[in-house]
């Protein structure tokens, strides 16, 4: 486990960076005060008691992303699943053909999260091509930008909607 402790607007953000989360983990960020960055693309390992997964948030003050810079973007990361690990996720978020980003969206803006992060490549439903970081290489990093105009009235009302449904914000 690698631990990072961040700062965002004022608030201490904690992260084990890897898919397990020990209990001595929790307890450290709690005891600081920080709250715990939930990353639902580790949310899905074989075990119910995975701490990413929604239901198990143990406390609803913490910041969930389906993923991050570090990550693949949700479309990518799903299309590279093992079929067991694609199956849980199916089963769990009730996945359809062709639902996946949004059903990533959806469950992180469904949890008690109290805050809920979406890169832009997930909103714009984009696979491996839009990644952005590859930790541990050299080359091909963070040359990903957003297309102009990709973030249309249409989509800034979409989101606006899905938002308000979950009581993230107005809609």
């Amino acid at each position: 486990m690698v631990p990072l402790i961040i700062t965002v607007c004022g608030e201490l953000l904690a992260s084990s960076v890897s898919v397990t989360v020990s209990t001595r983990f929790v307890a450290l960020i709690t005891l600081a005060g920080a709250k715990l960055i939930a990353m639902l693309q580790f949310a899905f390992g074989d075990t119910p008691q995975n701490p990413y997964l929604p239901d198990n948030y143990a406390d609803p003050n913490c910041v969930v992303y389906t993923g991050t810079h570090d990550n693949d973007t949700t479309l990518g990361w799903y299309q590279s699943l093992d079929r067991d690990t694609a199956q849980r996720v199916d089963y769990f978020l009730r996945v359809t053909p062709g639902a996946m980003p949004e059903a990533l969206i959806r469950a992180a803006l469904g949890s008690v999260a109290r805050l809920a992060i979406i890169p832009a490549q997930d909103v714009l439903g984009l696979d491996s091509s839009a990644r952005l970081n590859t930790p541990g290489t050299v080359e091909g990093n963070w040359s990903w930008q957003l297309p102009a105009g990709a973030l249309t009235a249409e989509l800034v009302r979409e989101y606006a909607h899905l938002n308000g449904t979950f009581g993230r914000a107005p809609g």
